[in-house]
């Protein structure tokens, strides 16, 4: 979810350990919450030659004196230059269909410069972050999100926990996740969000037909009765923050309690990323072809 994609997609599961935290009295710093001493791990495909590095305890000291020791947490950016099955014939394929349509876009919030530029020389604690959390592309530079919010350290941090759950610890299917974040990325105009996705989305058992189609009316004959449901309770969140009974009852039918926590936490995770996106002006990184 990159970021927005940010981050994803390939999952290697292990022994899960706590974060052990130490609170120097920094006058301007917070101990973190006891939900945030947990640590999990996101194994992003690199490219389609990059294999799954191998997990390894990681130990951090931060600027403030706290040491966060952190056990396998590898967070690898995608070079969605080299992992082309490309996002280019995307927007060629499932437009002006007869039988349905693409939603209009309200407003187009697309920047030609970003409002918060990345960060170009980064704190020791940054630097040690993008190392330890494998926050680098190939070329050694942040993701454009990364270097964002590479502003505010301690928001990248803790953030990325939250992120790590919904990328790699989430229950749902790879597919059902995807579908999940396109129709948010879509609903919230968000290119940065989409386009990233519309990669991973190949790779997640969706086809680049499919992925115009989740930008279009939710019709019957274009997904089960399950997807169809999952894309109507983005809308639903998106528009009426609930999702409605009926929506629900279809939901449930074929998802755990566990399941349906993580569509509501999975839609909201990407609302917030793709409201800092479309905030910050935060530019596609090189190789991402605009898919929105």
């Amino acid at each position: 979810m990159k970021m927005g994609d940010a981050l994803t997609d390939d999952v290697v599961d292990g022994d899960e350990r706590s974060v052990t935290l130490e609170c120097r009295g920094h006058p301007r710093r917070n101990p973190l919450h006891s939900f945030e001493e947990r640590t999990d791990e996101i194994d992003v495909e690199v490219a389609k030659s990059h294999s799954m590095t191998n997990r390894r305890d990681q130990h951090m000291t931060l600027e403030n004196g706290r040491a966060v020791e952190e056990a396998d947490r590898d967070v690898v950016p995608e070079n969605f230059a080299h992992t082309h099955r490309s996002v280019d014939g995307i927007a060629e394929n499932a437009i002006g269909r007869d039988h349905e349509r693409i939603l209009p876009r309200v407003q187009d919030v697309d920047m030609d410069t970003p409002r918060i530029a990345p960060v170009t020389t980064p704190s020791p604690e940054v630097s040690e972050l993008y190392d330890k959390a494998r926050l680098r592309a190939p070329n050694g530079s942040p993701l454009n999100i990364f270097g964002t919010l590479a502003h505010h350290p301690d928001l990248l941090r803790r953030w990325l926990v939250f992120a790590t759950h919904v990328l790699a610890k989430n229950s749902l299917s790879p597919r059902d996740r995807e579908l999940l974040i396109l129709r948010t990325g879509w609903r919230c105009r968000s290119q940065y969000e989409f386009s990233q996705h519309a990669v991973i989305a190949l790779r997640s058992d969706i086809d680049a037909d499919e992925v115009q189609r989740t930008k279009a009316d939710v019709l019957d004959d274009n997904w089960t009765a399950h997807e169809a449901a999952l894309l109507t309770a983005v809308d639903e969140l998106h528009d009426d923050s609930c999702i409605s009974d009926a929506t629900w009852t279809t939901l449930a039918a074929g998802l755990t309690e566990q399941q349906l926590l993580d569509v509501i936490f999975t839609v909201g995770n990407y609302h917030t990323v793709s409201f800092a996106l479309n905030s910050c002006g935060v530019q596609l990184d090189d190789g991402v072809t605009a898919a929105l």
